[in-house]
């Protein structure tokens, strides 16, 4: 017999699996703190590293560039986790500046369940590998196609747009000030003179 809290939990997954909006809308609603909210990005954050550690090794690739990037889980970390960060701001600032109401919390919010779903899915990805690479192919690709509509009807639901268009529009803007960012940090920590951290 499940917990209240993963009952709840199972329950935000099915609703979000069936319609992302309304996963999204039941996410808000319940209200979390920021202080809450940030430490659920880092839990989901090293739930992440610790999954793609066990399914992939030591030496995480990244493929960033013409050539991918070979990480440790500290620097898959360090990077999947300022990605985060960032899309939480540009999410929010980014549908500020196209007229969305949305709160700050709220896009913290969506982003951490964003981040819950694309867990869950992985370890599905990650289970269904061991009887079948092609098949794990596939549903890495569905996957990428659920989560990449679960952001969109994510933002619409944040910023109240009732616009897939001008979701879409913040995403691509915000997107893109999360690469320059990215690129900013990676510059930082030295990945583009070496091109590897896995000693990070």
């Amino acid at each position: 017999m499940m917990s209240p809290e993963l009952e709840r939990l199972w329950g935000l997954l099915r609703l979000t699996l069936q319609s992302p909006a309304e996963g999204a809308r039941a996410v808000i609603d319940l209200g979390l703190s920021r202080k809450e909210l940030w430490l659920s990005l880092a839990l989901v954050t090293v739930l992440s590293v610790l999954l793609m550690a066990l399914s992939t090794g030591t030496v995480m690739v990244l493929p960033l560039g013409v050539e991918p990037l070979f990480v440790s889980p500290l620097g898959y970390g360090m990077i999947m986790g300022s990605g985060l960060v960032l899309l939480v701001f540009a999410l929010h600032y980014t549908g500020q500046a196209l007229g969305g109401t949305g709160a700050f919390a709220a896009s913290l919010a969506v982003v951490v369940w964003l981040e819950v779903m694309s867990l869950a899915l992985r370890l599905v990805q990650v289970v269904v590998g061991f009887l079948s690479s092609g098949l794990e192919a596939v549903v890495a690709l569905g996957a990428a196609v659920f989560l990449f509509w679960c952001l969109i009807r994510f933002t619409d639901e944040v910023h109240h747009f009732n616009s897939v268009g001008k979701s879409i529009l913040t995403l691509v803007l915000a997107l893109v000030g999360i690469s320059v960012g990215i690129t900013i940090i990676l510059t930082f920590i030295g990945v583009g003179a070496t091109q590897g951290l896995s000693n990070v």
